[in-house]
């Protein structure tokens, strides 16, 4: 928990440091293990994870479990983007709601192997964040 804590403040830290520039997301490029990326449902290859889907689902429910409606999220089907149609979802407003009428881009459903790495996933961001700030 202790690990868990410090992480979190660290990741904290990192978005008060760069709240005010766009580009802050692409500040770094961390090295996740491989393994992480193999085995999954072979039919979301191609298919984004951008926003509530698997990973934004999987990495709230370890760090705030008692925000998440894991109950509701194990019944939503998948509802990706492909590149084709990012660049209309990134235009905002009905765009989005064009391309994304449930509100979500990704797999929800999918949450739970997130979790269950999530401590590693923040540990690799943000010792990749800190070797950026540094």
């Amino acid at each position: 928990m202790e690990s868990q804590n410090l992480a979190c403040k660290r990741f904290r830290l990192f978005f008060l440091l760069c709240k005010n520039k766009e580009d802050f997301l692409s500040v770094f490029a961390p090295q996740y293990k491989q393994e992480w990326f193999e085995g999954g449902d072979t039919g979301e290859q191609g298919l984004l994870d951008i926003h509530a889907g698997a990973y934004e689902t999987g990495m709230l429910t370890f760090m705030y479990p008692e925000l998440v409606n894991t109950d509701l999220a194990k019944t939503l089907d998948s509802y990706s983007l492909t590149y084709e149609k990012l660049d209309k979802w990134m235009e905002g407003g009905n765009s989005t709601v064009e391309v994304v009428p449930l509100g979500y881009a990704g797999n929800p459903k999918g949450y739970e192997a997130v979790s269950s790495i999530a401590k590693e996933i923040l540990e690799v961001q943000v010792n990749a964040i800190c070797e950026k700030i540094r």
